[in-house]
Formats: structure tokens, C-alpha cells, sequence
């Protein structure tokens, strides 16, 4: 039985075969067309395009992602500034003299906490943050916690008075380093959704600097330093959340269309809007009078005509303290600078951009404690200056200028400045 079935299907699978290779001989192969050809090798060789620009992609995340995790040294050139300061005004400092306050400290906690204000409003609008609630909550408390630490600590240690001679606990500022510390959580947290989110809360933490100096609550010395105090423990408060949750806490960094656009427009025609922030210092006795170094900030916008040649128009405010030469009398010098002027922009590298420029305009002096008319003066001036296109969504710019100012105060200055730079 099994042997004529098996018999069976042999005859059966020989016949088919048979009538295959009958109906093999009439058929007619065609040849291929190489239109198609052509179209199937330009779709495999832009999949193949496609692959690598993803992985590219993927490794630039994962180098964001790293960076995120690792220590941000931001703020210790804001107490080496501070360190600085200290050593060139020391004589200032002790001479004596003393300022009459004339500030408000619960409008200065205000606007220093104001970018924390922001950070916490867009998280509960559901705008999605780099850290994921829990890292946000623990990271925000270390930071305010060491910030508050360290502030105190210091103020202790160095025993400084302040300006008005209210008390001695001047060195640092606790007002600077609760703005900065706010700054940067507000730039950890939302400066990937847009850079002016960053700028806004450093222009908040640097007009809380400003407000310090100017109400004679501080020395310069004490806001740069509470400035560093600040954002070093902001981010060393991240830095240790990272060590307990990783990268679990972590909402993953994503590349944007417009972060490649704006790489490549720093390198084409980096036309820019800036908040800028520095010291001034020049001759100290002038007019039987001797000046303290100069706190100035301000905004500046950069229009590039091409990759090289840009107009400027730049406005800034300083504040200036002083005390009569036989400490008869103190006062503060306060000045509004309208600038404009031609830049030349050298890229050194895709990341990296060197300038010089020449700038004139006017100033306005007010003092606001003798209450004299203000006193209008031309200036003119040339700096150098090099930005530098960091991982953020800014670029990080770094100058000094010399200025001449048309007048027998305060007529040169030389200032040095760092910017935070949008690029347009």
C-alpha cells in the first residue's frame, strides 16, 4: 500500500516538472528598465543618507544629554571677578566713608526671585521642562538650600560692613546670589524651549546686582561674588540630583531645526540681540573727588550687513560710588550711555568669532545724592571682543573696551564685559 503511493506521487512530481520546462521554453524574458534601476539606486543611496544623518543626530544628543548630566563650572569667573575687584578696591573699602541706604529689599527679593517665579508658572502651564518633576523639586531645594548656607557662612567669615554701615554682613550678597541661583534654574530648565527665557532671567538677576550697588546695600566686590555663590550651587545642586536619579530624571535633550540654523547663521551673518554685564574702572581721583570701580549693564543688537561688517546700537546704565577726598561728603554717579558703531567679525571657527569695533555716542551723568542737573558729554570708544557659540541656545560673548568720555569726570574708562547673545 505505502509502496504504491510513494510510486504514485513520484510520477506525479516527474510530470510536473515536465510540464514546467514545456512552459519554460515559450516564455520570453524581457530586459530590465534602467530608468527603475536608476530610481531604486537613488532611493537606497538617500535611505542610506537618511541612516547617517541619524546617527549623527542620535550622537549629538547623547553629547547633549552627557553634558547635561556632567558639572557646569558657570559662576566661578563671577568669583574670581568679585576676588579681583577686592584686591584692586580694598582702599575704597576701608577709608571710612559712609552711604546713605535708599533701597527696598523686598522689591529686590522680588525681581532676584522672579526667574524662579517664571520657572515654576511654565511648569504648572505643562511646558515641558528639562528635568522631570521629581529631579526639579529636589535640584530647586539643594540649590536654594546651599545657596543660603553658603551665603551665610561667608557673611560670618568676613565680618564685611556694608556701604550705609547698617551692620557687617555685606560680603556677599545674599539678594545676587538668591537672583543668580533663580537664573539658573529658570536657563536649566527652559533654555532649551528659547534663549530669551535664559537672558530674561540673567537680565532679572543682573538688574538685582545693580539695584544692590546702586542703594549702597553692597560693595561690587559682594554682588560679584554672591553672583558665583549663586549659580555654582544651582548647578552643583543638579549635579548631585544627577548622581541620585540619572538619566531617569531627565526629560532627553532633542536637536532642533533651528539649533542647526543657528550654527550655521553664526558662522554666515550672525546678526544678534545681547545683555550685556561688566565693570569700568579708570582714573580714581578726579574733581577732589575718588571713584570706585563702575557696575554697568545694558542691551545691545548687532546687524550684519555680510559675514564680517555689522552696526551696532548699544544702551547701558552704570552706577559709580564716591567719597570726597577729606571724607566731607559720599555720593553715587549714576550714567546713561547711548552708543552706536561699526563692528568687523572675524570667524576663527564654526563656534568661534573674533571683533573689533569703534562707537560714539553720549552719556548722561546724574548724581543722585547731591541732586545736581544732569550733565549731557560725547563719548567715542574701540573694543575688541570674541563670542563663542556654546551648546546652548545663545552664544557667550566676552570684551574690552576703552572709553572717552568728553569731560573733566569720569573721562576714561576702561570696561570689560561678558554678553549673553541671541542669535536673530
Amino acid at each position: 500500500m505505502y509502496n504504491i503511493t510513494i510510486k504514485s506521487s513520484f510520477l506525479i512530481v516527474v510530470a510536473a516538472g515536465c510540464f514546467l520546462s514545456v512552459k519554460a521554453q515559450n516564455v520570453q524574458f524581457q530586459p530590465l528598465d534602467s530608468a527603475y534601476l536608476a530610481d531604486l539606486e537613488a532611493m537606497m543611496l538617500q535611505t542610506e543618507k537618511e541612516q547617517k544623518a541619524r546617527e549623527v543626530i542620535q550622537e549629538y544628543e547623547n553629547k547633549m544629554l552627557h553634558r547635561e548630566l556632567a558639572f557646569h563650572f558657570d559662576g566661578l569667573a563671577e568669583i574670581i571677578h568679585g576676588g579681583i575687584n577686592a584686591w584692586r578696591n580694598n582702599d575704597f573699602y576701608d577709608t571710612g566713608a559712609e552711604w546713605k541706604e535708599r533701597g527696598n529689599n523686598l522689591i529686590d527679593y522680588g525681581i532676584a526671585l522672579s526667574p524662579m517665579a517664571v520657572t515654576w508658572g511654565l511648569k504648572a502651564a505643562g511646558v515641558e521642562a528639562r528635568s522631570k518633576t521629581k529631579r526639579m523639586v529636589v535640584a530647586n531645594a539643594m540649590a536654594f538650600g546651599m545657596t543660603a548656607g553658603l551665603t551665610s557662612v561667608f557673611k560670618t567669615l568676613t565680618d564685611e560692613h556694608r556701604p550705609d554701615r547698617s551692620d557687617n554682613t555685606s560680603m556677599p550678597s545674599g539678594h545676587a546670589a538668591l537672583a543668580f541661583a533663580s537664573a539658573t534654574i529658570l536657563h536649566r530648565e527652559y533654555g532649551h524651549v528659547s534663549p530669551w527665557l535664559s537672558v530674561a532671567g540673567y537680565g532679572a538677576a543682573t538688574t538685582t546686582e545693580f539695584l544692590r550697588l546702586h542703594n549702597n546695600s553692597h560693595w561690587m566686590k559682594d554682588i560679584f561674588v554672591g553672583a558665583g555663590i549663586g549659580t555654582v550651587a544651582a548647578n552643583f545642586a543638579y549635579f548631585l540630583t544627577d548622581q541620585i536619579f540619572g538619566e531617569t530624571g531627565i526629560n532627553r535633550p532633542r536637536v532642533t531645526l533651528r539649533d542647526m540654523e543657528r550654527t550655521l547663521q553664526f558662522a554666515a551673518q550672525p546678526s544678534s540681540f545681547s545683555l550685556t554685564t561688566g565693570m569700568e574702572w579708570g582714573g580714581k581721583h578726579e574733581d577732589g573727588r575718588t571713584f570706585g570701580s563702575t557696575f554697568a549693564t545694558g542691551l545691545e543688537y548687532s546687524y550684519f550687513f555680510d559675514s564680517n561688517i555689522a552696526w551696532d546700537f548699544m544702551g547701558r546704565i552704570s552706577t559709580t560710588q564716591y567719597y570726597a577726598d577729606d571724607l566731607s561728603s559720599t555720593g553715587t554717579l549714576d550714567a546713561i550711555h547711548l552708543d552706536s558703531g561699526i563692528r568687523y567679525s572675524l570667524p576663527v571657527n564654526a563656534s568661534m568669532r573674533v571683533a573689533g569695533r569703534a562707537f560714539g555716542g553720549c552719556r548722561m551723568l546724574t548724581e543722585m545724592t547731591a541732586r545736581s542737573a544732569d550733565e549731557w558729554n560725547a563719548e567715542c570708544g574701540a573694543g575688541i571682543q570674541v563670542s563663542y557659540l556654546n551648546k546652548e541656545k545663545y552664544a557667550i560673548g566676552v570684551g574690552c573696551d576703552y572709553i572717552h568720555a568728553f569731560s573733566s569726570v569720569m573721562s576714561n574708562r576702561f570696561a570689560v564685559n561678558m554678553s549673553w547673545q541671541i542669535i536673530l
